[in-house]
């Protein structure tokens, strides 16, 4: 096609493999191990430079005013470099709170943590599954708000249609953009064989690994 528009990552000519670095969330895989703000910063600043890794994993939210100093430090300097959506929080499902300690230090991505299993559920949360996806549909709720106080809109059960290069409609409305993210997910053939019609070049999305490698204390000492 010709004066097609691209909409996707930058093209890779082989598989590409997206590496998220959980080096900063102190936790169970770093037991004994805690670093101060400006040392987050310091690591955080190599990683999303030197290392040019795809997306880091800060720090659980909640913990401490230290830890939330850091996470500030580190959303401060990801924005000015045009880098702070490769930054993530782990947060919980607790309603609000989590969203808002996130939001409060700048950042924009939370990696909710919620259990699948019943185990989980009833032996460590001490929660029905029931009582579990209550507070699963809180948090949403609270991050849809949280959403609209910073200035976005969200449509629900609207079809997207007439997708330009500059507009779209939705919801018997048009919008119209300098810039366009679809992220459709699963089974959106309707989206896909839209954007081929109407001149765009669609590619296969790269997809992500994760990795988590154990070491015995031993061998690290």
């Amino acid at each position: 096609m010709e004066n097609t528009q691209k909409i996707a990552r930058p093209h890779f000519t082989q598989p590409y493999v997206e590496i998220m670095d959980c080096t900063l969330r102190d936790g169970e895989q770093t037991s004994g191990v805690s670093f101060l703000p400006h040392e987050k910063l310091m690591i955080a600043r190599k990683l999303l430079g030197e290392v040019n890794v795809d997306r880091i994993e800060v720090a659980s939210a909640r913990v401490s005013e230290g830890e939330k100093d850091a996470v500030r430090m580190i959303c401060h300097y990801a924005e000015s470099v045009g880098k702070l959506d490769r930054v993530e929080v782990l947060g919980f499902v607790d309603g609000h709170e989590s969203i808002d300690w996130i939001a409060d230090c700048g950042g924009r991505v939370i990696n909710l943590l919620a259990k699948g299993s019943l185990k989980h559920c009833t032996q460590q949360l001490k929660k029905t599954p029931q009582e579990h996806l209550k507070g699963k549909l809180a948090s949403l709720e609270n991050a849809d708000k949280k959403v609209r106080e910073l200035g976005g809109e969200i449509y629900y059960n609207t079809h997207v249609t007439n997708i330009t290069s500059s507009s779209l409609r939705a919801g018997g409305e048009t919008f119209s953009f300098d810039a366009m993210i679809l992220a459709t997910g699963h089974s959106a053939r309707d989206t896909y064989d839209e954007l081929l019609c109407g001149g765009f070049t669609v590619e296969a999305k790269p997809f992500s690994v994760g990795v988590r490698a154990e070491h015995l204390q031993t061998d690290i000492d």
